[in-house]
């Protein structure tokens, strides 16, 4: 097969591999985690795979809930108090914390540079939407179709060029959009409403990293830097083929007189 040849494809192929994952944990759940032929090794393999997805889906709550939990702060402010900062720095320096190590914990594995490092990072948070919802789709719905990777795709114009993350951008749009009214009400003196702020601010950067990715796949290549020459490999000429020569044995027979020839 061909990898995906634009951010929409890339997309699309996650959320198939997380919605297949989703599948077959529902389907083969006590297989996994009863009585099975399977050893130890292979369902903590089967399971930890998996776990960073439900990671991704868990992100998605919390982002939702994040924004509804603003509303309300801002709309009915004696039901909804902000969280205190005791609550909140930790789940805080815990978004920090995960965002960088994963790039550390990446370039030692990897060992490429770090603009690779980078890039690869940028491309997986800009998955995580997708990567939610596969896992809930997958954990919803009784069965999927197949979606083969769409391997082009062109933007018409400036709308279209965003219609594949329609999605990250709306949440995007309701983040900063919660922030910048929390901030609005609450004003930069207040402790606990500029943590909160922060928070949402973290939870923002999937949705920003995936405007980045579809930005970069709509960027031409520059054939310069993309051609690599190869060298053909050498191919012997086929040699001719070896001329045998017919054995001819002469046969000398003396005849008498008489003799039957």
């Amino acid at each position: 097969g061909l990898t995906p040849a634009d951010f929409a494809a890339f997309k699309s192929q996650r959320f198939r591999w997380a919605f297949g994952a989703m599948q077959i944990l529902k389907h083969h759940g006590r297989s996994l985690l009863g009585k099975s032929r399977l050893s130890t090794g292979q369902r903590y393999h089967f399971l930890t795979g998996w776990f960073p997805w439900f990671g991704d889906a868990m992100q998605f709550v919390f982002a939702v809930m994040s924004i509804a939990w603003t509303i309300g702060m801002l709309t009915l402010p004696k039901h909804f108090s902000l969280p205190v900062w005791v609550l909140t720095a930790p789940v805080l320096g815990f978004l920090i914390c995960k965002t960088l190590l994963g790039p550390i914990l990446y370039r030692r594995t990897m060992r490429c540079s770090w603009a690779d490092v980078a890039g690869a990072s940028i491309a997986s948070l800009g998955l995580s939407h997708a990567i939610a919802r596969g896992v809930f789709l997958g954990l919803i719905k009784k069965r999927g179709e197949f979606a083969r990777t769409p391997k082009g795709w062109r933007a018409k114009g400036a709308l279209e060029a965003i219609a594949p993350i329609r999605e990250e951008m709306t949440m995007l749009l309701l983040l900063f959009s919660a922030g910048a009214a929390m901030v609005a009400v609450r004003g930069f003196a207040d402790r606990d409403a500029m943590l909160w702020t922060l928070m949402l601010a973290a939870q923002s950067l999937p949705y920003v990293a995936a405007l980045l990715c579809q930005v970069f796949s709509m960027v031409p290549e520059r054939r310069g830097e993309a051609s690599v020459s190869v060298e053909p490999m050498p191919v012997p000429a086929p040699s001719a083929a070896p001329v045998v020569e017919p054995i001819v044995a002469p046969v000398s027979a003396k005849l008498g007189d008489g003799a039957p020839a």
